[in-house]
């Protein structure tokens, strides 16, 4: 795996997938997710609530206690019927400025807890770890949240969530 330069640049990647729900389509952002969690020595489960509709969980850690969770949604809301002055899937930067759906809600978070996972790695192996929930459908009722509940046994426990 390519090493991530930065949670900048993470965000500006997940921006670029088409993630506008309704329809969604989060399954190839989920994939490129996984790929980085898993590259770096994650375990990775998907877990589709509709075709195409994927969310994840990724742990790490020797589960002695709890872990910490961090949670956060892939999918965006539409782009609404007023005029961007950015391509919206383009994840440009002006003036210090990142213009893209999913900036603020909440592919930046993503990235961000992604990011500092992956660099925190090699420190969590003998510690009761993180889990990292990465939902699809939060936007339209949170379908993805309420299918990792419904499986039951995907969760676990959590010593504390961040969201």
């Amino acid at each position: 795996m390519t090493k991530l330069k930065s949670a900048l640049d993470l965000t500006q990647e997940l921006i670029r997938f088409n993630t506008i729900n309704p329809p969604g389509n989060e399954k190839p952002c989920a994939d490129y997710l996984g790929e980085i969690l898993e590259s770096a020595g994650f375990f990775v489960s998907y877990h589709d609530f509709a075709e195409d509709r994927t969310s994840l969980v990724a742990r790490a850690g020797d589960g002695s206690k709890p872990p910490l969770c961090f949670t956060g949604h892939i999918d965006t809301v539409p782009l609404g019927a007023m005029k961007w002055s950015k391509d919206p899937l383009a994840a440009h930067i002006e003036d210090n400025r990142l213009y893209g759906r999913g900036s603020s809600d909440m592919k930046s978070g993503v990235a961000a807890f992604v990011f500092a996972m992956v660099e925190l790695m090699p420190h969590l192996k003998n510690t009761p770890g993180v889990v990292l929930v990465i939902t699809a459908g939060e936007e339209t009722g949170c379908e993805g949240a309420f299918e990792l509940v419904k499986q039951g046994d995907v969760l676990g426990e959590a010593g504390a969530i961040i969201v």
